[in-house]
């Protein structure tokens, strides 16, 4: 679970940490548990559907992938508002 007072946008280099190779095939749900939008960027550790940052509104949830290098996103976004 992710929150921000206000919109904002994650590191355009590291949206995440990039994963150990031994991580690989994890995957984690990511929610925006707040109320004002988050942007995940798209980099070099965070590979998205059409290669363009994501965002989270309030309540919306994103899944990813580890491949051991990257994390990937699994599907759309998840909108529960």
């Amino acid at each position: 679970r992710i929150t921000a007072g206000s919109p904002l946008g994650t590191n355009a280099t590291d949206t995440f940490t990039a994963p150990a190779l031994v991580n690989s095939g994890c995957q984690m749900q990511v929610c925006n548990s707040g109320t004002s939008a988050i942007t995940l960027a798209a980099n070099a550790h965070f590979k998205t559907i059409g290669g363009v940052g994501q965002v989270l509104d309030a309540d919306d949830c994103i899944g990813v992938i580890s491949d051991g290098v990257t994390w990937r996103q699994l599907g759309a976004i998840a909108g529960n508002s």
